[in-house]
């Protein structure tokens, strides 16, 4: 009977040990896809800006600034 206990008290500790390794690998993965995202976002913005450079020749003042501070591109902008 001892035996069974020790057993189950094992399973026991080793399935919440898991529980938790797995809730930590969930919270790395949330963390990593945001980042991704974000990232993605400033691929997007910069792209904008390359197709303007390679159309136009040139940024303006505003365009690279605009650019630093990763904001969308206004297609008004000289």
């Amino acid at each position: 009977m001892t035996m069974v206990i020790e057993r189950l008290l094992y399973l026991l500790n080793d399935y919440r040990s898991i529980e938790k390794e797995v809730g930590t690998i969930k919270k790395s993965a949330d963390k990593i896809s945001a980042s991704l995202t974000k990232l993605s976002n400033f691929v997007g913005i910069t792209e904008k800006y390359l197709k303007t450079l390679l159309q136009k020749g040139k940024l303006s003042e505003e365009q690279v600034m605009r650019l630093y501070q990763s904001a969308e591109i206004d297609c008004n902008d000289s």
